[in-house]
């Protein structure tokens, strides 16, 4: 591979600028294996370069993931896996992407369906102070989220 990194770099690499790091920097996110749309087509571009891509092609995609599932095991040691919502993150087949929205690195894939990315019932749990939504009075007639018709 011919870049060091996001993360490695802080998204300066020796050659100046990179679009790669400045989607990932213009997104919020350390590095791409974070975004909700990895692995873009820029990054498979850019990791399967004949010139100047990744050895072997793609290389750059398989480490975003170890890094990602690096990051996601260390999130949830310790951790409830049951979701706000009453789902038990473990069972989610999205657990190598997300620490649990009780973590430290929460990336529920159902928030990806929202505009600002989180999750509407973690919010909605939040701002009424219970720890999941079942302990919220307003439970049975909710529709919020995970359990509404507002998406």
């Amino acid at each position: 591979m011919n870049c060091g990194g996001c993360i490695a770099t802080g998204g300066k690499p020796f050659h100046g600028s990179c679009n790669l790091a400045d989607c990932a920097i213009s997104r919020g996110r350390k590095f791409c294996g974070e975004c909700e749309d990895f692995a873009c087509e820029l990054l498979k571009s850019y990791s399967n370069d004949p010139e100047h891509g990744d050895t072997p092609p793609g290389a750059r995609i398989e480490n975003c993931s170890k890094v990602k599932a690096a990051l996601v095991k260390v999130a949830r040691e310790g951790v409830d896996p049951m979701g706000v919502c009453g789902n038990d993150c473990d069972d989610c087949p999205y657990t190598q992407w997300c620490g649990g929205c009780r973590s430290q690195y929460p990336h529920c894939s159902f928030g990806t369906l929202y505009e600002d990315k989180r999750c509407p019932n973690v919010t909605c749990a939040g701002g009424r102070g219970v720890y999941a939504c079942k302990d919220c009075p307003e439970r049975e007639a909710c529709e919020r989220g995970f359990f509404g018709r507002d998406k």
